[in-house]
């Protein structure tokens, strides 16, 4: 998966705010990337490749970006993490909804 050269999370304010930054950072020589990045998109990708149905989190074991290599520790600690959060979350978010529901329920029908 690429990223968007033109907006992001980390630019979405500046775009919004000055659209001609786009053309003048498309004048820019290409940055180096650092490892943090590296190890971000790898997990980025990897991560979307679960979720669209094309692999289980193994599956990816060794899998690289530049330098940047999936190992197990990375899997523990980071990709089966956010994996669980995206579980839960959801399930959180229909119990506190359930609840709210009750609570409007017992204050219309005592």
């Amino acid at each position: 998966m690429q990223h968007s050269r033109i907006v992001g999370g980390s630019t979405a304010k500046r775009v919004i705010n000055c659209p001609g930054s786009v053309a003048l950072v498309d004048k820019m020589p290409p940055q180096p990337s650092s490892s943090y990045a590296d190890e971000g998109t790898l997990l980025h990708d990897t991560i979307a490749d679960i979720l669209d149905g094309k692999g289980t989190p193994t599956g990816y074991l060794g899998r690289k970006h530049n330098d940047a290599v999936l190992t197990q520790d990375l899997l523990d600690e980071k990709l089966l993490v956010a994996l669980a959060a995206l579980v839960v979350q959801p399930a959180a978010l229909v119990v506190q909804q359930q609840q709210v529901v009750q609570q409007v329920l017992r204050q219309r029908c005592p």
